[in-house]
């Protein structure tokens, strides 16, 4: 059934990229408000402003106050909402009213969810590899010094005394930036890109650096450029959403998890150490990755897919992206 463009598919994709940055602004300035306004009453905490001041400068000082950890946390929450998933939803509905822009609704093979869990897992070596090749570059002088204090504000945010800690942080760290962060990201940048440069690689490739320049973390911008790359391919691959969504959540909720674990002495490998893994078990890990790669590619190219440029079409091509 063919589908009526909107008013944005009649713009160029410049001018769609200039929307999406005026709807983020304005979602980021009224979350970021409301979850500063709320952390007062929550947790008797006047001057939210002063709180997150001292987060950004000086987070060592807030170690044992969970209290305010809590509270940063709360607003860190509203600004994921703002930043991601408010605009992503808006965008999708300006761009297909009623219809499924961000491809929550494709079917979709056990086999991609399969995938979806394991290349994360599998690509975590190779990943730590990155970190440390990262690592060795030599930034600015602040940009370390940034990367130092947000090094901090994680380890404040990991420390989890208690099971409602652990649960959440599993929302924070995991859910919420997996669903979030997919959907603007993969779901509406990616897909942008896609529109205009007719390319699936370029979009791919666009999207996971911006992913990746966007955390304004740096020392982390290698690995978590490639966790773009995997998470893209995996979504233009697959046609659904929510095999990126299950893959970011994997990696993200791994790592709360064992640093949990450890924790509460359950287990003797301590993330927040940053050790680097051996060697053979990088080359296994970039191996199997390739691997899982492969078995992508060939159960991407042997369903059809439908040309993104125009919706009415019903036209098939195998070296376009599931994009529908």
């Amino acid at each position: 059934m063919a589908m009526r463009k909107s008013f944005l598919d009649h713009q160029p994709v410049v001018v769609q990229l200039f929307l999406l940055v005026g709807i983020v602004i304005a979602c980021a300035f009224i979350f970021a408000i409301l979850g500063m306004v709320l952390v007062g009453p929550l947790f008797g905490i006047d001057g939210a402003d002063i709180l997150l001041k001292e987060m950004s400068t000086d987070p060592k000082s807030m170690t044992s106050d969970f209290n305010k950890i809590n509270a940063v946390k709360v607003i860190q929450l509203f600004s994921s909402i703002g930043l991601f998933l408010v605009p992503a939803l808006i965008f999708a509905y300006t761009k297909r009213p009623g219809g499924d822009y961000l491809q929550t609704r494709r079917p979709v093979s056990g086999f991609w969810f399969l995938i979806a869990i394991l290349l994360p897992l599998a690509a975590s070596p190779f990943t730590g590899f990155l970190y440390e090749l990262n690592k060795g570059l030599n930034l600015p002088a602040g940009l370390v010094e940034a990367e130092a204090q947000a090094k901090e504000m994680t380890k404040l945010f990991l420390k989890m005394p208690a099971t409602t800690d652990l649960l959440f942080n599993l929302i924070l760290i995991a859910l919420l930036p997996a669903v979030a962060e997919e959907l603007f990201f993969r779901g509406v940048v990616q897909k942008v890109f896609y529109e205009g440069s007719r390319n699936v690689h370029t979009a791919v490739w666009l999207s996971a650096i911006l992913f990746s320049a966007v955390h304004f973390q740096f020392m982390g911008f290698l690995p978590r450029l490639f966790l773009g790359l995997l998470l893209g391919y995996l979504f233009a691959y697959s046609g659904s959403i929510w095999t990126s969504v299950i893959a970011h959540f994997f990696n993200n909720g791994a790592q709360v998890l064992a640093a949990y674990l450890y924790q509460h002495g359950l287990i003797g490998y301590n993330i927040e150490e940053e050790e680097a893994a051996p060697y053979y078990m990088v080359i296994a890990s970039a191996v199997i990755t390739l691997a899982l790669f492969y078995f992508m590619q060939k159960r991407r190219y042997a369903q059809p897919v439908v040309i993104l440029s125009d919706p009415a079409s019903e036209k098939s091509d195998r070296d376009d992206l599931p994009f529908v």
